[in-house]
């Protein structure tokens, strides 16, 4: 079998969200879309951003008012998600989207990548979206957090050489 790779198994899923203006978050040589601007951290081929820091995106001017930001693999690589996708919706236009494609533990052994630093599943990130980024969450003093995004598509992908799941969030 010819590798594929999980920007193209998540297009497949996720292309009717794919408008505008695209940024590809760890884009690796694969991006989402042919005009999509691909940042990462390794300059492989098409990458229009090469940066060792993607919790502070907003400063590359480029990056500013996108209608989508598509990001397949990446979260699961970086310390402090949390932080990630809230620099990360500081690029979207109101009513853009944030897709997120992430492996999912149950059906991939993230242990045995060591540049994995979460193990996600879809149900468990799906509470965590939904109380840190959409309003149904509180802070430690009982106040309700802000709702950044509503959520408006997940799911799994469990096809054949398929160990994902998918969220797709407009931001308010």
């Amino acid at each position: 079998m010819a590798y594929c790779s999980e920007t193209s198994k998540a297009k497949e899923i996720i292309g009717k969200y794919l408008k505008g203006k695209i940024i590809d978050i760890g884009s690796g040589g694969f991006p989402i879309t042919e005009d999509a601007i691909c940042v990462d951290g390794r300059n492989y081929g098409k990458v229009d951003v090469v940066t060792d820091n993607l919790y502070d995106l907003y400063r590359f001017g480029l990056l500013r008012e996108a209608d989508t930001v598509f990001s397949s693999h990446c979260l699961e690589h970086l310390a402090n998600d949390t932080a990630a996708i809230t620099e990360w919706s500081k690029l979207l236009k109101q009513d853009g989207f944030i897709i997120l494609y992430l492996p999912d533990g149950k059906h991939y052994s993230n242990e045995n990548n060591m540049e994995h630093m979460r193990d996600y599943n879809y149900d468990n990130f799906i509470f965590y979206f939904n109380r840190v980024f959409c309003g149904a969450g509180k802070n430690f003093k009982g106040k309700n957090l802000p709702a950044i995004f509503q959520l408006i598509d997940s799911g799994t992908d469990f096809r054949e050489d398929c160990y994902s799941f998918f969220v797709v969030a407009k931001k308010l």
